[in-house]
Formats: C-alpha cells, structure tokens, sequence
C-alpha cells in the first residue's frame, strides 16, 4: 500500500517531538495512505481523540508522555490502529476489506525509514473507548519497571508538560 509523502513528513514530525498526534486515513479506493490533521505538541488528549473518522479506518501515530512513581520522565510513540466494530459500508465485504487494510497496513509503516529506529507501540483499537488516555499509556507503559504517576498521566491529557 502507498504512502502519500505528506503523510511520512506528518510522521517525522510526530517522531521528531514536534506534534502530539498525526492522523493518517486510507483513501476511497483503499490503495494509498494519505496525510491527515497533526494535533501540537502541547495539545488536549482530546483533540488527538476527535482525529477519529466518523465511520471508517484510520491510524494515529502519537507521542505518549509520562513519569513513573519514583520520578522517571518516559516518552514512547504508539501507532493506534483504528477499526471500529460498527464500520458500515454498501457491502459487508467493502467493510471486512477496509478493517483488514488497517491490520495489513502495519508492515507498510514498519519499512519507512522514519521507523528504521525508532521504537513503536502498535495499539488495535476497535471502538473510541480504546483510545481512553488510561489504555493507551498502559499500553505505552507495558515494559515499565516503574510504576506510573496517575498525576502525570492527567497532565499529559490535558496538554501540561511533564
């Protein structure tokens, strides 16, 4: 599957620390990736969240902040691959074609240079409940030794730096 260039500049800025999220969607005829609104740096968990499509397939790449009990500052990067259960299209087949681009799509993104060394997260999300800020720093945080601050958690969702 092809990947739209403005989509892989919106990416680096995303790996690059300068944007909290970038929203990549699939186009009409399901062969191209294509860019998508990148959210600031220092912006709402929400507005990451409202990237979301109404009713199709899309991915979010976002950069998760937060710090662990005994005082540790993490960054990870999760690409959420989004595929909501209730996705409706003319054809049941058109709907099980597009989820299955989103699962597909994962080695696409892996042989970009901007992934080359990067260390990513993939997070499947099938409704907008699994992109709750909890999920997706526990998520981040799955290989932690330390436990993570709640307190830093809300900070991040709410677009204070950590």
């Amino acid at each position: 599957m092809a990947i739209e260039q403005e989509a892989v500049d919106n990416m680096v800025s995303v790996f690059g620390g300068r944007a909290l999220a970038a929203a990549l969607y699939l186009s009409e005829d399901s062969h191209h990736i294509v860019a998508g609104p990148v959210v600031p740096r220092l912006a709402k968990w929400s507005d990451a969240v409202a990237l979301l499509p109404d009713n199709d397939v899309c991915w979010i790449l976002t950069n998760v902040y937060f710090a662990t009990m005994g005082g540790g500052k993490r960054h990870k990067t999760v690409l959420c691959s989004y595929a909501p259960d209730d996705l409706t299209r003319k054809s049941y087949r058109e709907a099980v074609q597009r989820k299955m681009s989103v699962a597909l799509a994962a080695a696409d993104f892996k042989h970009l240079p901007c992934f080359a060394n990067a260390s990513v997260f993939m997070h499947q999300c099938r409704g907008p409940a699994d992109l709750d800020v909890n999920t997706v720093v526990e998520k981040a945080s799955k290989f932690e030794m330390g436990t993570v601050d709640p307190s830093s958690v809300e900070k991040f969702a709410n677009g204070v730096a950590i």
